[in-house]
């Protein structure tokens, strides 16, 4: 199924001091810690103030993450691929806001049958993966919990399909989005659709060439601030 070095600046000044014999001598004084409040600051040194980003930079992050599994040994329409490969996310801004993201999914996979949960299309919420031996893709958002299926259909069909749709998710400031592809048992079906040809979708890497293996794409269409 991902440190901060912080370096901490003191400024003195050098201040004349009037001394009986007419002469003058000097003291350093230190000016108070300054605040790092810049990009190399720790997340958890940053004022409130500066985590009080446009809805945009909050949820920037996640435009362009991807599942990826690519082959190897193909044979025969399937292949060898690597086992679970997990990646992760953290949004930003003030505590206790909430975005409303529209999030557009494309890539190839092939279909796996989702139990429970909301089905719509190929996106499924909740529900749990079937006991079978097809990949499963999935994004699990911290705050609020819940789970996001991703290449819901028919398994065992034997062929990829490819992915355009676009969802709207909850999430909230300061929520980790996890994405998951497991190839459950190191195989997948290569890609290859109902006709046999390899599926390409255009308007993401590596279009116009295929890609080798299987993949979803995530990227920001809009977010909203809730109020």
């Amino acid at each position: 199924m991902k440190l901060w070095r912080v370096s901490l600046l003191f400024l003195s000044a050098t201040l004349p001091v009037a001394c009986g014999g007419g002469g003058a001598s000097t003291r350093r004084d230190a000016a108070p810690d300054v605040p790092v409040t810049g990009p190399d600051a720790p997340r958890d040194l940053l004022p409130d103030v500066a985590r009080d980003v446009s809805p945009a930079s909050a949820v920037g992050v996640l435009s362009g993450l991807r599942w990826e599994l690519p082959c190897s040994n193909n044979f025969n329409g399937y292949c060898d691929t690597p086992l679970v490969r997990e990646k992760s996310a953290t949004l930003i801004g003030a505590p206790g806001v909430t975005y409303e993201i529209a999030l557009r999914f494309r890539g190839v996979v092939e279909e796996k049958t989702y139990e429970g949960g909301t089905k719509d299309g190929h996106w499924n919420v909740g529900g749990a993966p079937a006991d079978d031996l097809y990949n499963v893709y999935k994004m699990d958002v911290s705050n609020p919990p819940q789970t996001f299926f991703l290449n819901s259909g028919a398994s065992n069909s034997g062929f990829c399909v490819g992915l355009d749709y676009t969802r709207t998710v909850r999430m909230a400031a300061d929520s980790t989005v996890t994405l998951i592809a497991d190839p459950i048992d190191g195989a997948q079906v290569e890609n290859g659709g109902t006709d046999g040809l390899p599926v390409v979708v255009p308007g993401i890497p590596p279009a116009p060439s295929r890609y080798d293996g299987q993949f979803i794409q995530m990227d920001v269409v809009s977010v909203t601030q809730l109020p």
